[in-house]
């Protein structure tokens, strides 16, 4: 029986999940924390084969950030580097339930806006909390 050819592969999508809200330095050394580790991982993946990446903002000190011009400067950084790149921020409400501060990515300026924004239809218990999306909030966000 003959191999099927590369070319008559199904299409594949990856999306790549840069940083994520729970790592940390401690936990993975290698995590991107700034927006320069962030956008040379970005290009990274992209060389490998991702399509989109799936974006968090850290502070200085490597905890998650919700800060509209840190996300901003991550989205430039990304753009200069792999213009081609879907991004995708997190509108998460694991941290915060203020759907004001969850949108902060959505914020940034018009020439670096992500194509996508991450949406939880539902809520999830995790193993010390709970992430609660109401309607109302899913709505507000969506």
């Amino acid at each position: 029986m003959n191999e099927p050819d590369a070319l008559d592969q199904p299409k594949l999508i990856i999306n790549a999940a840069i940083t994520g809200i729970v790592p940390t330095k401690d936990l993975c050394p290698e995590l991107p924390v700034t927006p320069e580790e962030i956008a040379a991982d970005v290009a990274a993946v992209h060389r490998a084969g991702a399509a989109i990446v799936h974006l968090h903002a850290r502070e200085p000190d490597g905890s998650p950030s919700y800060d509209t011009g840190l996300y901003a400067d991550i989205l430039a950084r990304v753009r200069a580097a792999c213009p081609e790149i879907i991004t995708c921020v997190t509108c998460s409400g694991r941290l915060v339930q203020d759907v004001a501060v969850q949108a902060a990515a959505l914020a940034v300026p018009d020439d670096v806006r992500p194509e996508m924004a991450s949406l939880t239809l539902g809520s999830m218990n995790f193993p010390h909390h709970a992430d609660v999306n109401s309607p109302d909030t899913i709505l507000e966000l969506a």
